[in-house]
């Protein structure tokens, strides 16, 4: 039954769910190369900025959809 419930809720955020999870992959792993290889350079700074925005942004953006997703499940809760 619960992948049933699962499979139905998710069928138009399928797409959604793949490319943010790939997409929180490789930030942070772009982060962490570019820590190590920005030690050699004199503009590490820069790069770091330009790659911990990514991060921030993706944890965001999953921090609100799962307190979004939570709200609505309990709104419905309340209604039974």
């Amino acid at each position: 039954m619960g992948h049933c419930v699962a499979r139905l809720t998710l069928a138009g955020l399928s797409a959604r769910v793949v490319t943010l999870g790939v997409a929180f992959f490789m930030a942070p792993e772009a982060l962490d190369v570019g820590k190590n290889i920005g030690t050699v350079s004199d503009d590490a700074l820069a790069r770091r900025m330009f790659l911990v925005l990514p991060v921030a942004a993706l944890n965001t953006v999953f921090i609100y959809w799962i307190f979004s997703s939570l709200s609505k499940t309990l709104n419905k809760l309340k209604v039974f």
